[in-house]
């Protein structure tokens, strides 16, 4: 099990991911956000990877938005979840969203993996230097709130 950025190698994967949240019929907050943001074409990819990699440069930022470093959790080259470390926010991004957002792919969900993409992001965020991450989640994700304790 392994965090990557990223990248082509996983597209098959990635897109199979996403066709899961299309299909969830009770989705909370977040996946309808998943869905909506991850309901791209093949086509689109190619752009999806190079928006990651400005956001991790600082390039092209939404307003009130810092940069944000995206991970893919990958465990036997499949694609599970999307992890994203925001490692400069200030202090009222905190307070709303914090320093991390992960989701995991709907068919892989209560088997561990929230907690595996967190444990290998701390050890990311502290070679990073960062000694304190604050982490947030819509009320209605308990798989999270759980997480996140």
């Amino acid at each position: 099990m392994k965090l990557v950025i990223p990248n082509k190698k996983y597209k098959e994967s990635f897109l199979s991911a996403i066709k899961g949240y299309k299909k969830l019929k009770n989705k909370s907050t977040q996946d309808k956000e998943y869905a909506e943001m991850f309901g791209m074409s093949d086509k689109e990819f190619d752009n999806y990877i190079q928006t990651i990699k400005d956001e991790a440069n600082g390039i092209n930022l939404k307003p009130g938005y810092s940069s944000s470093i995206t991970y893919w959790l990958i465990d036997n080259e499949e694609y599970i979840g999307t992890i994203r470390l925001r490692p400069n926010i200030t202090k009222k991004q905190a307070e709303n969203f914090g320093h991390v957002g992960y989701d995991v792919r709907p068919n892989k969900r209560k088997m561990g993996y929230g907690t595996n993409m967190l444990e290998l992001l701390f050890k990311k965020a502290e070679k990073l230097g960062l000694k304190q991450i604050c982490i947030s989640c819509y009320t209605d994700n308990i798989p999270s709130k759980k997480n996140n304790r």
